[in-house]
């Protein structure tokens, strides 16, 4: 089985974080058997997966955004302290 679809973003080691759609908690996104993206918040039980090239680009674009907001204010904290 290929990951063919995953992104060097979704396929890095680190775990890769996206807001819950519903409940906006922090949920892991993890790939499937066939390379997809998928999410699933345990407190509220939603499960999101993204098909189709599209979509999974525009998944993909949203949470390296998040990401780099999550660095920029990581690294104001640490300026802070």
């Amino acid at each position: 089985m290929s990951n063919a679809l995953v992104s060097p973003l979704l396929n890095q080691r680190k775990p890769l974080l996206s807001p819950c759609p519903v409940c906006h908690g922090t949920c892991e996104v993890k790939i499937t058997k066939k390379g997809k993206p998928y999410v699933i918040c345990d407190p509220c039980g939603v499960q999101l997966f993204v098909r189709g090239k599209g979509g999974i680009q525009r998944f993909e674009t949203q949470n390296a955004a998040l990401e780099k907001v999550g660095e920029t204010l990581s690294a104001s904290v640490s300026q802070v302290r």
